[in-house]
């Protein structure tokens, strides 16, 4: 999966084009961004 070059690092190439289909998510990095920030949010409290 190649990122933009420009804007975040985390913006797939395909962000908000006509080629951005659930075949081009990152799930298992989704879910990685969504565990630690649960672990963040959870040491936080």
């Amino acid at each position: 999966m190649r990122c933009r070059e420009r804007g975040s690092r985390f913006l797939e190439a395909n962000y908000h084009r006509v080629t951005d289909t659930p075949e081009t998510l990152d799930y298992r990095f989704m879910a990685e961004v969504t565990e630690l920030l649960s672990a963040v949010l959870l040491r936080e409290s």
